[in-house]
């Protein structure tokens, strides 16, 4: 008996591969996006630090005033421009994610058709080995038949 082959292999490893790399590629997009957002956060904190610091501060200059004002226009550009890149880098895990579904879906499809060939080669297989049991029994049968004739023509033959 011969051992299963499935013809589209190598495509199925292809693809198996290529789902690998896709998925990677979107949990490097995903970290991408936490940093972002740990970024924010950050930004957020040296806002809220930096105005706590005045009040704790008490008696405070105009020009730290002023410092402070820039600095806090400084994080609001800062804030405005890393959401922007959280929108882009959420697009683009939104875009990714596509692109993994549909590679996971090409690699599912040529699993399940090697898991429906392997049954049928199973099926197969299975059959020829009735059929080659029935041919043992048969044959069986037959010599255990013709053995028996031989020995009932030789009792026969002694009896007379």
């Amino acid at each position: 008996m011969k051992a299963f082959h499935f013809s589209l292999q190598r495509a199925l490893e292809w693809r198996n591969s290529r789902l690998s790399m896709e998925e990677a590629k979107l949990e490097r997009l995903r970290g991408a996006v936490r940093e972002l957002h740990r970024a924010l956060e950050q930004l957020s904190a040296r806002r809220l630090a930096s105005g706590h610091l005045v009040n704790r501060a008490g008696a405070v200059q105009g020009s730290e005033f002023g410092a402070l004002e820039a600095f806090c226009q400084w994080v609001k550009r800062e804030e405005q421009a890393t959401l922007q890149r959280i929108r882009q880098a959420s697009a683009a895990v939104a875009a990714q994610q596509d692109v993994v579904v549909r590679a996971r879906r090409d690699a599912r499809l040529l699993e399940r058709l090697k898991a429906r060939r392997q049954a049928a080669w199973k099926k197969e297989e299975e059959h020829e080995m009735e059929n080659l049991a029935g041919e043992f029994a048969i044959g069986q049968w037959r010599r255990n038949d013709a053995l028996q004739a031989k020995g009932d023509d030789i009792r026969h033959n002694r009896s007379r």
